[in-house]
């Protein structure tokens, strides 16, 4: 259950993402050109911004687990734990994009 209100979270966040760099050239619009050498740019970007997010949560999962007692912190190492792998799950799938965009180009 909690796994699939991070998983929720995960793909709200990446949509929002999407969502909020509107203006520029959007995903939406390099879709519609058959831009995929702009695709494989921007899906590539979009990995490595989902593994930097993934390294936050990572950090913050370790802190808990220095800082508090381990009885306490327990839930909160897991809910970390499991947001950075569902942010390296994205990454994943945002690199696999971006390769078939790459053979596409």
């Amino acid at each position: 259950m909690m796994s699939n209100r991070l998983s929720f979270r995960v793909l709200l966040v990446f949509g929002l993402t999407l969502a909020l760099q509107g203006c520029a050239t959007s995903p939406q619009r390099m879709v519609e050109r058959h831009d995929h050498a702009g695709l494989a740019t921007y899906f590539s970007q979009e990995a490595e911004a989902l593994r930097q997010r993934s390294n936050i949560w990572r950090s913050l999962a370790v802190g808990y687990d220095q800082q508090a007692s381990k009885t306490t912190a327990k839930p909160f190492v897991y809910g970390c734990q499991q947001i950075a792998n569902n942010y390296d799950r994205a990454a994943q799938q945002a690199d696999e994009l971006a390769a078939l965009h790459r053979r596409e180009a």
